[in-house]
């Protein structure tokens, strides 16, 4: 069970920790964040951030959720994370050649 009480969701949370603890500004999180989720919880997450990744169980919310993920990799849980961190390191990898 997940629950809160309060004005607070992931976005909230995460950008105040990413400024307090690693002095990211606005800026820097549009290019150094990649968020990955399957939850109604995560469209937060998905509406602000570029660089997002859904499990392919988000298909299952898409009529719902108010903001869908830049990507929905074709696999569920873990097996789509590996999938959607395999694809940035081959990218990485593809530009420094």
């Amino acid at each position: 069970v997940l629950g809160w009480l309060g004005g607070y969701d992931k976005l909230v949370m995460s950008r105040k920790v990413l400024k307090h603890f690693y002095a990211l500004e606005e800026s820097d999180e549009q290019a150094s964040v990649f968020y990955s989720g399957d939850s109604l919880n995560d469209a937060p997450m998905f509406s602000y951030y570029s660089k997002t990744l859904g499990m392919n169980t988000i298909n299952d919310i898409a009529q719902v959720i108010p903001s869908l993920p830049r990507w929905i990799s074709q696999f569920p849980g873990g097996e789509g994370f590996v999938d959607g961190a395999n694809r940035i390191l081959n990218a990485k990898r593809a530009s420094i050649r």
